[in-house]
């Protein structure tokens, strides 16, 4: 192989990768398909689908059903560094609001939502939302 072609594979290499690379990072910054979860009651808990956050900046949330109930929501960092780090609660959320939540998990990492029913909840909920990681 001489010079000039084993440049032109590096760099359709380095190029590939970026776009692979690019794809993911900027995942979270589009809202997900309509998602649909069982929430249970006393203070049950469930958990959205993952995304990448794409930027510093707090997560959006869109309400669409929660049945009448109030609920509780934050994010959750699922991996790299942000694994375990955790949004501070947003509460009394309901169906029909969009809602902007604390997302402090870094650029890159992977996150979720935590929903959490009320103590008092006796009954599953079902709830319906967006959401993106910002």
């Amino acid at each position: 192989m001489n010079f000039i072609s084993r440049k032109k594979i590096f760099i359709l290499s380095v190029t590939a990768s970026m776009m692979i690379m690019g794809s993911t990072v900027f995942a979270g910054s589009s809202w997900s398909s309509q998602e649909s979860k069982s929430l249970p009651g006393w203070n049950g808990s469930a958990y959205s689908s993952t995304q990448t956050k794409a930027a510093i900046g707090q997560a959006g949330l869109q309400m669409d059903a929660t049945e009448g109930y109030e609920i509780d929501v934050r994010t959750e960092g699922t991996s790299g560094t942000s694994n375990g780090v955790n949004g501070s609660w947003t509460r009394d959320v309901k169906g029909g609001n969009t809602y902007q939540l604390s997302a402090p998990q870094g650029v890159g990492d992977n996150l979720r939502l935590h929903f959490s029913s009320n103590l008092l909840t006796t009954k599953s909920t079902n709830i319906v939302y967006k959401w993106r990681s910002n």
